[in-house]
């Protein structure tokens, strides 16, 4: 098991290093290099992973979406002229995508339309309640950007290493950078390091379960989770981008172009 050191994090909650009781997990394989090669899909897929109104999980590599379903994937519009970087849905079905160094939007007739110009390329993007977040991830710039639905723009926190997943969290806002997680209060600009695991470790990617209020951090090679104050290792055979889902975590493996659905049967 990795090392945890856990700071002080003011606005947040306080969260020990401690493993979580286990739980009996199941794991269904939803998609495979195979499959994607039997079908003739031999581009790669960009790190980016939602699920769609008809609980479908929506994929993409640089240049078309695809919609995986128990029935397979098939891909969905047609191809994109724009480069296809990272994407999002907002709480309201709209779905947004980083296209080299602009924030677009998928319009009317499925075509990237840019909202905004960015400074940076390497960016991400995800959304929360009211607002929706880029967050640069290059080496050079490491800034979360507020974008609000009446078009205002503000440059709220920046991180010494790449910024790789942001997550809303009980008006706080969660953001890994380098093997570290920190909150940020947007209310009073507090700025606090949350935790950290082992030097060698990157976080990639972030995700909360609505029905228990946990959050599920991964990297290349382990998922852990943060449940009532408490944090600990679930897997430490395998990670990736993750994405919790119908009382159950996607794990999405992009260089081996796999993803894996876990199942928990909590103890009571």
């Amino acid at each position: 098991m990795a090392f945890a050191f856990v700071f002080g994090a003011t606005g947040a909650f306080a969260v020990q290093a401690s493993l979580p009781e286990p739980d009996s997990l199941r794991f269904e394989v939803l998609l495979t290099g195979k499959i994607l090669d039997s079908l003739h899909i031999h581009e790669d897929l960009v790190s980016s992973i939602e699920i769609t109104s008809n609980q479908l999980i929506l994929l993409a590599t640089s240049q078309q979406f695809y919609l995986l379903g128990w029935g397979g994937i098939v891909p969905v519009g047609e191809k994109q002229i724009k480069p296809i970087d990272s994407f999002s849905y907002t709480f309201d079905g709209n779905l947004f995508v980083i296209s080299t160094n602009q924030v677009c939007y998928v319009d009317s007739v499925g075509n990237l339309s840019t909202l905004f110009i960015m400074s940076s390329t390497e960016m991400g993007i995800s959304t929360g309640t009211n607002l929706m977040y880029v967050h640069e991830r290059n080496p050079e710039k490491n800034t979360i950007y507020a974008f609000s639905d009446d078009g205002n723009v503000e440059r709220w926190v920046t991180a010494p290493r790449p910024i790789m997943s942001v997550l809303e969290h009980d008006n706080i806002l969660l953001f890994s950078s380098g093997n570290c997680i920190f909150s940020f209060n947007p209310q009073n600009k507090e700025l606090d390091a949350l935790l950290r695991i082992d030097e060698d470790d990157e976080i990639l990617s972030m995700s909360k379960d609505e029905f228990s209020n946990s959050i599920y951090f991964s990297t290349r090679n382990a998922i852990y989770r943060i449940e009532k104050s408490k944090f600990g290792k679930i897997i430490d055979s395998f990670g990736g981008i993750i994405k919790c889902y119908d009382r159950s975590l996607l794990v999405f493996n992009t260089d081996k172009k796999n993803i894996i659905r876990i199942c928990w049967d909590k103890k009571e």
